[in-house]
């Protein structure tokens, strides 16, 4: 699905100023070199002019969201999953991206609970 750029909430209220050139300069928690998703999001840095600074590259998804809801950088990933502890930055246009997401149920971790409510939001 789109993908958005979501960030804890302080974060993502600088990078709404003046989107998207306020990205400009701004942490990211990025996906590893050579993943599709990172080549998607690098493209549209590049169209939008816009030069990230990389604080976090790793191609775990749960290691990502758990970064940006400690405030270390903006990541990309399903608008769902804003709310609370995420906020929505802002839109990478034309950068879409299947997301997978496996846990154990019995998991308390309430930034894990949240993903996974609004997976199901998401899924349908």
């Amino acid at each position: 699905g789109p993908v958005a750029l979501l960030a804890a909430p302080v974060l993502a209220r600088r990078a709404r100023r003046a989107f998207p050139a306020a990205l400009d300069g701004m942490p990211f928690v990025l996906p590893a070199p050579g993943e599709v998703l990172r080549r998607r999001l690098d493209q549209w840095f590049e169209e939008a002019e816009v030069r990230p600074q990389v604080v976090v590259e790793t191609d775990d998804p749960e290691l990502r969201l758990r970064f940006a809801i400690a405030g270390a950088g903006i990541i990309a990933a399903p608008a769902t999953m804003a709310g609370g502890r995420l906020s929505v930055a802002g839109h990478a246009s034309g950068v879409e991206e299947r997301w997978w997401l496996a846990t154990r149920r019995a998991s308390r971790d309430p930034g894990l609970q949240a993903v996974l409510a609004g997976m199901r939001t998401f899924a349908g």
